[in-house]
């Protein structure tokens, strides 16, 4: 496997995305780094550094300019992807030259690192329905509808990292990234996720009100926390091998029953 042996950092390692992405990731022989708000350190990971802790800083940011992949969860962490994508563009490791020769002269670029970020399905709230009643696919992204707020901030965290695919080296830019973002659908499973379907199963386990949108009829992509673990490998697993981004391109919708597109 590719990412045998790779460092990963991860940006909120210990949210429910982080942990369930942190442990698929150790389990294919990655060494996992990164950050985390919780007092207590990570069992699946090499070494985590709290956030917001001023003696942490440093190292923190080695670690993240020393990985080969990064994953960034983006839902509540869109105003931090920015400097994130700035720190790995301006500090490029060195190049691996073959054994016995020199820096003198070569044009060897470093290997290119790759950004991993998480997306939300609410990104695609405002979407409409195709006129065929086919479901959407990457294909749609273009002229799919986000939901003002939050869900805004969401896809805006989003061209960010897709845009950064795009830089090249210049001025305070020595480094390109291979950037990708995965949409998963409505995340379940590994414990339930607060913006998925915990509220409403709650309310119904209680007796409450199950809110209801529209006609009731709407059919929403739904994504098991190991199947989004899944992709996530799989995206880095192809990285990892120099194969390029996969068919549907550098955003990748992940679905139960298979990846969109």
């Amino acid at each position: 496997m590719f990412c045998n042996g790779k460092k990963v950092f991860i940006t909120s390692a210990d949210t429910r995305v982080g942990r369930v992405l942190g442990r698929a990731l150790r389990d294919v022989g990655c060494a996992v780094y990164g950050l985390r708000t919780c007092r207590e350190e990570l069992e699946f990971a090499v070494e985590t550094f709290l956030a917001d802790y001023v003696m942490h800083n440093q190292a923190a940011v080695d670690a993240l300019v020393g990985a080969d992949i990064v994953v960034i969860p983006l839902q509540g962490n869109e105003v931090k992807v920015k400097a994130t994508l700035d720190l790995l563009l301006e500090s490029a490791p060195a190049p691996q030259l073959p054994p016995g020769t020199t820096a003198e002269g070569t044009t060897t670029p470093p290997p290119p690192r790759t950004v991993i970020a998480v997306s939300s399905i609410a990104t695609w709230g405002r979407t409409p329905v195709s006129a065929d009643g086919a479901p959407l696919t990457e294909r749609d992204e273009p002229r799919r509808g986000v939901v003002p707020g939050a869900a805004k901030a969401t896809a805006d965290a989003e061209r960010l990292v897709l845009r950064a695919s795009s830089s090249k080296s210049g001025p305070g830019c020595t480094h390109t990234l291979e950037t990708y973002v995965i949409c998963p659908g409505l995340l379940y499973g590994a414990g339930e996720f607060p913006h998925g379907f915990l509220a409403p199963m709650r309310a119904a386990w209680e007796g409450r009100p199950v809110p209801v949108f529209g006609g009731g009829n709407n059919k929403l992509p739904v994504c098991h926390a190991h199947n989004l673990a899944a992709t996530v490998v799989a995206v880095a697993e192809r990285a990892m091998a120099g194969r390029g981004p996969p068919s549907s391109g550098r955003y990748v919708l992940a679905v139960d029953g298979g990846v969109g597109g």
